[in-house]
Formats: C-alpha cells, structure tokens, sequence
C-alpha cells in the first residue's frame, strides 16, 4: 500500500509540477546561442565587409554577442543597427555598440537589447593593405 501511495503522490506533485504556469521548465532555461560567423575571409583596403547574411536579432530579453577576432595587421571591428550602419556608410559618425578600434587580434563580449544589430568589419582607413582575417562571434541568450 505505501508503495501505491508513493506512486501515487508523485504522480500527483509531477503533474502539478507540468501544469503550473510561470515555472521554468529545464529545456527553456538552457541559453541557446546563434554562430553569427564562423570563417576566415579579406577585407579589401578602402572596404568593409558587412555580414548580411547574418545580420542578427535580439530578442526580448536581450543577448550576449561573445567570440574573438583576429587580423594579419589592424583591423576595425564594429556592431552598429541598422540605421548607424546606413549612416556609417556615408561617411558619418554613429553610436556602435562595439568599436574595437584598431586591433590585431581582440574578444568580443557584448550585451545587447531586443533589436537587430550588423556586425562590420572594416578595412576603410588602409589605402593599400588587404586584411586576411578569422572571426568566431556567436549570440547568446
């Protein structure tokens, strides 16, 4: 008999535990990260290279941008919104988010609100000099 209660207890405290709205539950609580870049590319002198493809949203509660970059010289690094990015491109000067100025080699560890966000990297300050670079930059949340 103290076996069947036993079973029966338990059965009872899990399916409360399953029902009650606003208790985490053990897979939502594990942070889900999002590879932004993973890639050795060059950045042509007088360029940037901005990763469309992986332009990246934050969600609600915001994330964590985390990885490290390296350059074979100077290199500049930024993560700006859209509309920065646009601005940028035509010669003003923007509100980033992370400027790593310029850097051979830096980690990247930033804390980002809900929006969309573009990581750059930027080879427009060298007049001759291409840069061969490698980032590995994800998204936490």
């Amino acid at each position: 008999m103290n076996r069947l209660r036993r079973r029966i207890m338990t059965t009872i405290i899990l399916l409360i535990t399953l029902t009650l709205p606003g208790l985490p539950c053990a897979a939502s609580a594990l942070p889900s990260r999002t590879v932004l870049i993973n890639a050795q590319f060059i950045v042509k002198p007088r360029q940037f290279r901005q990763f469309r493809s992986v332009r990246f949203h934050v969600g609600g509660r915001g994330g964590n941008v985390v990885g490290r970059f390296r350059s074979d010289t100077n290199i500049e690094v930024y993560i700006m919104d859209d509309d920065a990015l646009e601005n940028w491109q035509n010669g003003a000067t923007v509100k980033t988010y992370y400027n790593s100025g310029r850097l051979t080699v830096s980690n990247i560890d930033v804390r980002l609100n809900n929006g969309d966000y573009n990581l750059v990297f930027s080879n427009l300050y060298s007049t001759f000099s291409i840069k061969e670079a490698t980032a590995n930059v994800e998204l936490r949340d």
